[in-house]
């Protein structure tokens, strides 16, 4: 029914946990494509003992290549109706593929959306994505009401995605791109015929120090916002693609520029400033132009517009 899709590089700290957690599921019909991208450690090691002992763990060597050819590699090889995308160093509930299949016996979605707890290194819990259950509405339904609550939707980590969406509308993720989920996931919630969200929280998603999202270098924070940008630009050029009615496109439009000034205002006032030296002067108004500029322009400001 599953196939779990899991990029490895280097993690031989996480990746046993990580493993174990999928071979307890309490649903057993799934396999396992162990994605090595070429690690140096001891990680490649680690997995091919799992391909030993169980045939469902399935071992995929390759030289570097990054995360986005590695999951694409991992789509195009699932031998499962279902996706499902897991982080070498993180973990899943016991019940979590059981549920789905619940889900998928009664509703039958392309797209299924599940609870996810953010932790940090030392299991003290950061937060935690969860919303109430819905079933069978539409993609585009998603796109908006998500759009308009301004919640949090693009990882790939919170879904359970029919492998025929990717295959059919030709859609991956986009090589060399921080941020390749943001990019990418509208669009499959937007082809999506029928989704659901259950509110089990069947994930664990381990904040690391030394991630991308919490690394402090100039260079890699002001990367990181440029490649953002890039990201929305990308979606506004594409939005055809999503097949959205008018009015879904505005609201969606709308949120994703939200979410884009959103980020600047994340960013440091030096960082944010150069960023925007380098991004094409079409892509905020004067008055966002001057906002950005301002020392003032923060998380917390940011909140009050």
């Amino acid at each position: 029914m599953f196939t779990l899709i899991i990029p490895i590089y280097n993690t031989e700290e996480y990746i046993k946990d990580c493993l174990d957690s999928i071979k307890n599921q309490t649903f057993k019909d799934f396999e396992v494509l162990m994605m090595n991208d070429g690690s140096t450690d001891r990680s490649l090691e680690i997995i091919e003992e799992y391909a030993k002992t169980d045939e469902r763990f399935k071992v995929v060597s390759n030289p570097n290549s990054g995360i986005s050819i590695t999951r694409n590699k991992g789509i195009r090889m699932a031998n499962n109706p279902y996706v499902v995308f897991v982080d070498s160093d993180d973990t899943l509930n016991n019940e979590l593929l059981d549920k789905l299949n619940d889900e998928i016996k009664e509703n039958n979605p392309d797209l299924i959306r599940y609870g996810v707890d953010v932790i940090g290194e030392s299991d003290d819990r950061r937060y935690r994505f969860n919303i109430d259950s819905i079933r069978n509405i539409s993609g585009e339904d998603a796109i908006r009401d998500w759009s308009l609550s301004g919640i949090t939707y693009a990882l790939p980590w919170v879904y359970a995605i029919k492998k025929d969406v990717f295959i059919d509308n030709d859609l991956f993720f986009t090589p060399g791109r921080i941020h390749e989920d943001y990019l990418l996931m509208p669009f499959l919630i937007a082809n999506s015929k029928k989704v659901s969200v259950i509110d089990y929280v069947g994930y664990n998603y381990l904040l690391r120090q030394g991630s991308i999202s919490l690394s402090n270098s100039f260079e890699k924070v002001e990367r990181n916002l440029l490649h953002f940008v890039m990201c929305y630009t990308d979606i506004v050029a594409n939005i055809d693609k999503m097949n959205l009615s008018d009015e879904t496109a505005l609201i969606f439009l709308n949120d994703q520029h939200r979410r884009l000034m959103k980020e600047m205002a994340k960013s440091d006032y030096d960082v944010r400033v150069s960023a925007l030296s380098k991004i094409d002067e079409n892509t905020f108004t004067h008055d966002e132009k001057m906002l950005i500029k301002d020392k003032s322009f923060n998380k917390k400001s940011f909140k009050k517009q």
